[in-house]
């Protein structure tokens, strides 16, 4: 059985670190991993 756990937290407090000590198995994925930078955003303006 697969679970998904979100945490979150204050910056730099240590999440990942119990993550992994904790659950030593897990995939982290970080938030921060899924960033597009705005010159690579696919966006599409309205005028209404």
């Amino acid at each position: 059985m697969m679970y998904i756990i979100c945490i979150s937290g204050v910056t730099n407090g240590g999440k990942t670190n119990r993550l992994i000590k904790i659950l030593p198995n897990c995939c982290v994925v970080h938030q921060d991993d899924l960033f597009k930078p705005k010159d690579r955003l696919n966006l599409t303006w309205l005028m209404w």
